[in-house]
């Protein structure tokens, strides 16, 4: 288990890319995985290792990779076979686990079909849960790992991005950051 840090984080893919790929800022990763230990598994490790920006963070400390097995077919009745592939149910898998072994610190899904399931099913889990850009707002206003100047900028990037969030989330998220 990870012990590089104090606080452990699990993380979906869209997390990774949206900073390798979608905004270009590895650096602004690294910073987060610098602050806390964030344990990835074989299905989010496979789709991140896939961005151009990836080898910025392949040798990060902060990042305990799991080896290969199959944590989402944990929960298959909730999940169709196409979206235990895509990694969310390893993610809430590996957090489930982690929250019942009182380890976890947060853990991070974007998808909003696996988090209405969170919601539904894992209540406990649901009181850890957060998005990407919710994370951004914990890492300046509780961590100080970002300036408000740079939080506001990141989301301001994404926002302009690939990246999906609707803007009540962003305009809520935003809010949030220029009130710490």
């Amino acid at each position: 288990m990870p012990v590089h840090n104090v606080e452990l984080i699990i993380a979906d893919s869209s997390f990774y890319i949206c900073f390798l790929e979608d905004i270009q800022k590895p650096t602004h990763l690294l910073k987060m995985l610098n602050k806390f230990s964030f344990l990835i598994g074989p299905i989010v490790l496979n789709e991140v290792s896939k961005c151009t920006n990836y080898g910025y963070i392949k040798e990060a400390e902060g990042i305990t990779r799991l080896a290969s097995f199959n944590f989402g077919e944990i929960l298959s009745p909730f999940f169709s076979k196409d979206q235990i592939k895509k990694g969310e149910a390893e993610v809430i898998a590996l957090a489930y686990i982690q929250y019942e072994s009182g380890m976890i610190h947060k853990f991070i899904l974007d998808d909003g079909a696996a988090r209405k399931i969170v919601c539904k099913n894992f209540r406990n889990l649901s009181k850890i849960m957060t998005g990407t850009i919710g994370f951004i707002a914990d890492c300046h206003c509780d961590f100080s790992i970002f300036s408000k100047a740079v939080a506001l900028t990141l989301l301001n990037e994404i926002k302009c991005s690939t990246f999906f969030v609707e803007y009540r989330v962003l305009s809520s998220v935003m809010g949030r950051i220029e009130g710490c």
